[in-house]
């Protein structure tokens, strides 16, 4: 009787007796993996059963994606460049499946087979692979934006939960974020759970911007103008470009930069980032516009004032000039009173008196006709 206990007597039955856990039925395993990951599907057996006429093969559902024959001294066909047999190799019995990079796609029952020289196909392994992705709407997003998340699952049915870190924020595929704040971005993480079992983490990470201009986009000649452009999350490799839009010209390849405006700034700024080998990764316009310089209320208030004021002695020089000139007259006027001592001219009083009596005479002569009254007066003009 064999002694199992002996390493090599295990060893010789490996070569010696058929591998008859082969035909047994193969439980299916399920395999869970995110979009852009790497996944083996295992697929071992006896190397005895890698002989002349031998075939291995893995099929995707209905579809052969890779066969390795015996006769062709182990070239392997494969219908996808993502995949590669991994481990030992046949010759050791080993036939497993790796996939790099995992595509959304690639989700669905795999199984590996052995193809005896009959044609006679035997099922070694079954694995169901159900793959995972996380999108999201814009990346980078916009400070105040409102963004997407979808957790996408293919091949199976699972829940999904939203994490930030330690804590939990939602449970769905979808999560929707109202406005978004330079604080939320960085690292998202899906956890895929079935049966109260976690399958798969994925994280996905989410850049916030916050482009600002400073003092503001309407600014006038000469004002300091500062542009920023940096994320939230700086991720490595991505690179900054300013560029003038409006007159087409690539201004610093800084995120920020400070200039003093002139009129022929005015116009569109993009701010460009570009990832690995010089890829678009999004543009962020920014319009500055031109203004005159305008009075503020300081201004406005003191011009005021110094226009009052100015009218004000004005008004106040014309009141003295009009009283210094009738001052002057009241001074001469008393100067010719003291020379003539108060005295009036001989004439003008005879004048004067003469004049009443012919006054009164023509009021009391009331029998006096018109016309005689007027001789009488113009007769004693003349004396």
């Amino acid at each position: 009787m064999a002694n199992f206990n002996n390493p090599l007597g295990l060893l010789a039955l490996t070569f010696l007796l058929p591998c008859v856990e082969h035909t047994r039925a193969v439980e299916e395993k399920s395999v869970f993996a995110g979009v852009g990951d790497a996944v083996t599907l295992p697929c071992l057996f006896n190397r005895s059963l890698w002989r002349e006429g031998a075939r291995m093969e893995w099929w995707n559902n209905s579809v052969s994606i890779m066969h390795q024959d015996f006769r062709d001294e182990g070239f392997t066909r494969r219908l996808y460049n993502n995949l590669n047999i991994t481990g030992y190799g046949v010759k050791e019995g080993d036939f497993s499946l790796l996939i790099s990079p995992v595509s959304y796609l690639d989700s669905g029952t795999f199984t590996c087979n052995h193809v005896n020289l009959s044609d006679k196909r035997t099922k070694l392994a079954e694995v169901k692979l159900v793959t995972a992705e996380v999108t999201s709407r814009g990346d980078p997003v916009k400070e105040g934006r409102e963004t997407t998340l979808r957790c996408w699952i293919h091949g199976a049915d699972g829940d999904v939960e939203w994490m930030r870190g330690h804590l939990s924020v939602g449970k769905g595929q979808v999560m929707r974020v109202s406005q978004m704040g330079i604080t939320d971005g960085g690292k998202w993480t899906c956890v895929v759970s079935t049966m109260n079992k976690t399958r798969l983490t994925i994280n996905h990470f989410i850049n916030v911007y916050k482009p600002t201009v400073t003092p503001g986009k309407r600014v006038s000649n000469g004002t300091a103008v500062t542009f920023n452009c940096e994320l939230s999350h700086p991720v490595p490799g991505v690179t900054f470009g300013w560029r003038h839009v409006t007159s087409d010209r690539d201004v610093t390849n800084q995120p920020s930069f400070t200039f003093t405006f002139v009129p022929e700034d005015a116009g569109k700024w993009m701010c460009v980032l570009y990832g690995e080998s010089g890829r678009v990764i999004t543009t962020i316009s920014q319009t500055i516009t031109e203004v005159k310089r305008q009075l503020n209320w300081l201004q406005v208030g003191i011009g005021i004032a110094v226009f009052v004021l100015l009218v004000m002695i004005i008004a106040m020089l014309l009141f003295w000039n009009k009283q210094r000139k009738k001052d002057a007259r009241q001074n001469e006027i008393k100067t010719n009173e003291t020379l003539n001592g108060g005295n009036i001219p001989e004439n003008e009083e005879e004048e004067e008196v003469q004049y009443s009596t012919v006054h009164i005479k023509s009021i009391t002569a009331e029998a006096v006709e018109d016309s005689e009254d007027t001789t009488e007066y113009a007769t004693l003009k003349k004396r």
